[in-house]
């Protein structure tokens, strides 16, 4: 399902030949894997706790926190929002290994993008950007600035678009 969603798939194949290209004897596929599931584990934890906090007070969640857990604040981390994070990397995790660590979705990948490498500058570079534009999209959610999100959004969207042009199987049959 999320190997579906080029713009996941490009970041990971491009990152993974960036990574083999600079860190050979790293294990490129989890290396890649693990920089994509944590950029998307950060989005969506933010959207998740954003949403929480406009749909519930968030002193209610921590007045129904334990105690014994301790107070609310940056370095305790089993305070209410670490928790939320942590489940929210977990599961983004496990579903980003089954759906891009088997060899049918890496031969996919390979397949839909083998007539371009690391080498050619945009891929070099759009790796970069994407990476940015990650975290701005946390910053922006995180800080509740709908219009920087948006663009942000918009440029994900283009970028998908681009991606699905750029590689389509018809183009490249012609």
């Amino acid at each position: 399902m999320l190997t579906k969603i080029k713009l996941l798939t490009y970041y990971f194949n491009f990152s993974r030949l960036k990574i083999e290209r600079d860190f050979p004897q790293e294990n490129s596929y989890t290396k890649a894997l693990s920089a994509l599931y944590w950029l998307v584990s950060y989005i969506l934890a933010a959207l998740f706790f954003a949403l929480l906090l406009n749909v519930v007070d968030y002193d209610v969640i921590v007045d129904a926190w334990p105690y014994d857990f301790g107070r609310e604040h940056g370095k305790n981390f089993i305070a209410p929002s670490a928790v939320f994070f942590l489940m929210v990397w977990y599961l983004i995790r496990r579903a980003f290994i089954a759906s891009f660590l088997n060899e049918k979705a890496i031969v996919e990948i390979k397949q839909f993008y083998r007539s371009e490498s690391i080498e050619q500058k945009e891929h070099d570079y759009l790796i970069n950007i994407d990476t940015f534009l990650f975290f701005a999209t946390t910053t922006s959610i995180v800080f509740q600035v709908w219009p920087a999100f948006m663009v942000c959004f918009a440029l994900f969207s283009a970028q998908e678009v681009w991606i699905r042009k750029r590689f389509s199987p018809s183009k490249s049959q012609n």
